[in-house]
């Protein structure tokens, strides 16, 4: 009996010495792939040890970056990426430092230096939404791109999700955009803002914005009235979530005019229709201008005659 239970016996422990064997087994590759790399990490550090030591800090941050990006096992590479990114920033190239600090983020997110590479990533984008790279600073030929400025700010923002970095680099691509006449993107940046954090301090400014870019499409000639439906829904929402705020108050003055502005606006149409001898159509659009424009106002008093003149 007792011979015929050896077999058994034997195999949960061969299994759990396979096992063993099988969990060694990936530091084992991990250390031979370290090992083989050692000496062309330990290379570029010497090199860039070397350009250093002759005061070209550029070409030291070159083998700095390289190292990082190919190796970043080796011991040093948080180190020196983070390095190669200040060095970028003393030669005054705050695009390439932008990305050595990328490439620290998304590598060594428990780096001592993690927290700092967001903050002066972060300070570059600004900087760059604000003009502050311009392009004799950037040694380039013409200024940077729309495109290219707004990546680095969404890049930014996506580095350190529900953050006040975050937060504020995509409330930047709205400013950015609006400096640039891009109403659409501002507007866009700035409702995400407010539905990605609606509790931000930043949150009322951006809907005071989205709510005032979109009454300005009209004021730039756009007679699309969906515009200005959205402006004022954007507006009330302010005043009704974020009540007590400056940009509440201000939120008010603005519907304001809208609505006066709206109101001038369908008078023009009426007395457009009322010239095409269409007096169907000027009555309604009158009578939208009373609606529109509150009893006992000069306008409302004016679309009134017009349509007792017109019975």
């Amino acid at each position: 009996m007792i011979r015929s239970l050896k077999p058994f016996l034997l195999l949960p422990i061969v299994s759990l010495f396979s096992s063993c064997s099988d969990l060694e087994t990936p530091n084992a590759q991990l250390a031979s792939e370290v090992g083989k790399n050692l000496p062309k990490a330990q290379e570029l550090h010497y090199k860039g040890d070397e350009a250093e030591k002759k005061g070209d800090l550029g070409d030291a941050a070159k083998y700095y970056d390289l190292l990082s990006i190919r190796y970043p096992s080796y011991d040093k590479a948080p180190e020196l990426n983070y390095k190669a990114a200040q060095y970028w920033e003393s030669e005054n190239k705050p695009v390439n430092a932008f990305d050595s600090y990328q490439n620290y983020i998304q590598k060594f997110r428990n780096g001592v230096n993690y927290q700092s590479a967001l903050d002066r990533q972060s300070g570059i984008a600004y900087s760059a939404a604000k003009g502050g790279l311009n392009k004799k600073f950037l040694g380039l030929k013409q200024e940077p791109q729309y495109s290219d400025v707004v990546e680095m700010l969404v890049k930014v923002s996506e580095n350190a999700p529900a953050s006040d970095i975050a937060a504020r680099a995509l409330f930047a691509v709205g400013t950015y955009s609006e400096s640039k006449k891009k109403n659409n993107e501002a507007v866009a940046a700035y409702f995400k803002v407010v539905d990605t954090y609606p509790t931000h301090s930043l949150a009322p400014e951006a809907t005071y914005r989205a709510g005032k870019a979109l009454s300005g499409y009209t004021e730039e000639g756009n007679q699309n009235s969906s515009n200005l439906n959205r402006a004022r829904t954007t507006l009330e929402d302010l005043i009704q979530q974020y009540p007590g705020t400056t940009q509440a108050r201000d939120a008010r003055n603005l519907l304001s005019q809208i609505s006066g502005t709206d109101a001038q606006r369908t008078f023009d149409i009426a007395s457009f229709y009322e010239k095409k001898g269409k007096i169907s159509s000027a009555k309604y659009y009158f009578q939208e201008v009373v609606n529109k424009a509150g009893e006992g106002s000069e306008l409302s008093n004016k679309a009134q005659q017009r349509i007792n003149a017109l019975q």
